[in-house]
Formats: structure tokens, C-alpha cells, sequence
């Protein structure tokens, strides 16, 4: 069953007013909040941390480089690498290394580290857990790449660690004639994500959007008091 997290919500009032303020169509305004709510919830979209600055949060190396940490660490709290010599039989295969890590990963809570539900450590092998970790590595920023259809769509260019994993995790809708008007991005996170992904996700979309249009309220200002000026009257 597909996780779906939706951008979509209604911000006509502020968009019509910023029309008015920026002398634009409500089409091209609209589709100039459609294009910030995306951007902000790439930029807010894990491995990116929550800071508290609306649509502040790092999308660059920063965040790539979380991502690595937390997978290496979650890995490591489970696995314990070893040199197997030949005479030692493999506790652990590579496929009961994946069933093991997904297990766990799906009780996962946001910002908890990754526990082994057991008292013994995980004996693992030193090439297989390497590998393994490569892999998940490979797979950082797939998450956030679930925006990557609608950001493309608008014209917004991902970072290289986000874009590389394509469109195939979201879907778009731009409807930009008649008298409905809305631009719907779905971001579909993997079937083996934690639960708290998708409602998790979720929220943080509502806050890309709400950011989109509060910097539309923050430009409104001086675009009036710019028009106010060229129309020659004095702006306080």
C-alpha cells in the first residue's frame, strides 16, 4: 500500500493580494508559491534537520553528510563487524543482515537511534557489513527525491544527492487554466521507511507551504511601497 504525503492547500487570499502588490496575474503568483512550497519542503525534508527557520534548513553537503552519519551509526548499533577466519562459521548472512536491519527499522521513532532487540551483539562480516553500508548510503536523500517530479515541474533545480535518484517516488498535478487552479505533489516514501515517515513528512509539507506564502506577506510591503513611489507619492 502506497504512503502518500501531499503539498496542497488552499492560499488564495494571500496570493491574490500579492498579485495586486507585485502587479502579476494570479497565475504567475500562483504558480510562484506553488514553486517556493516545493522548494521548502526539499529543504525540509529529512536527512535536512528541523532548526526552527522557516525554510532555513540546509539541503547542501550538510545534510548529505547527516544522512551518512545516521545510517553508519543506526548500522552500527546493531551490527558488529568482524574478520571471520575460515575455521569460524558465519553467524549472520547478508540476507538475514537486511531482514534483521528492516525489522528494527520499522519501529524506528523520529530522532532515536537504531537498537538491536537483543543481548548478544550482532556478529556480522567486516566485507558484508561494509557493502551493506554502502548501500544504504547510496540511498540517502531518496526521501526528499519524492519532490523531485514537482520540482521539476516548476523549474526548480534539487541538489545532485536528491535529484540522482529521478521521479519515480512522487507524482505532480498542475491544473493552471479555468477556474480551478492547484498544483498537487505526491511523494510515495518506501515501503520499508518507519512508521513515522509518513505523518511525519506530512507535516512538514503543511510547514513548506505555510513558509511559501508568508514570504509572499513579507514581500507585500515593499512592493507596495515601490509602486507607491513610482506613482509619486510619498511612502512613511
Amino acid at each position: 500500500m502506497d504512503i502518500i504525503t501531499e503539498v496542497i492547500r488552499d492560499g488564495s487570499d494571500v496570493i491574490q493580494a500579492y498579485a495586486f502588490a507585485a502587479d502579476k496575474t494570479f497565475k504567475a503568483s500562483f504558480l510562484q508559491a506553488a514553486k517556493g512550497a516545493i522548494k521548502h519542503v526539499i529543504s525540509i525534508t529529512p536527512p535536512a534537520s528541523n532548526s526552527g527557520v522557516p525554510g532555513g534548513l540546509d539541503t547542501g553537503s550538510q545534510a548529505k553528510q547527516r544522512g551518512y552519519r545516521a545510517v553508519e551509526r543506526d548500522l552500527g548499533r546493531i551490527f558488529t563487524p568482524v574478520k571471520l577466519k575460515n575455521q569460524r562459521k558465519e553467524a549472520i548472512t547478508a540476507s538475514q543482515m537486511v531482514s534483521i536491519h528492516r525489522r528494527l527499522l520499522s519501529s524506528k521513532r523520529p530522532g532515536a537511534p537504531l537498537k538491536r532487540d537483543s543481548l548478544q551483539p550482532n556478529y556480522v562480516d567486516r566485507r558484508k557489513f561494509t557493502q551493506y553500508l554502502a548501500g544504504l548510503r547510496s540511498h540517502v536523500g531518496r526521501l526528499a527525491a519524492g519532490w523531485n517530479a514537482a520540482a521539476q515541474a516548476v523549474g526548480l533545480s534539487a541538489p545532485a544527492w536528491i535529484s540522482r535518484h529521478g521521479t519515480r517516488g512522487g507524482t505532480v498535478q498542475i491544473v493552471v487554466e479555468g477556474t480551478s487552479l492547484y498544483v498537487r505533489a505526491t511523494n510515495t516514501p518506501n515501503a520499508h521507511a518507519p512508521a513515522w515517515v509518513q505523518p511525519e513528512t506530512q507535516r512538514r509539507a503543511g510547514y513548506a507551504v505555510t513558509y511559501a506564502l508568508n514570504d509572499m506577506k513579507r514581500q507585500m510591503p515593499y512592493l507596495l511601497a515601490k509602486d507607491a513611489r513610482a506613482a509619486g507619492l510619498s511612502v512613511g
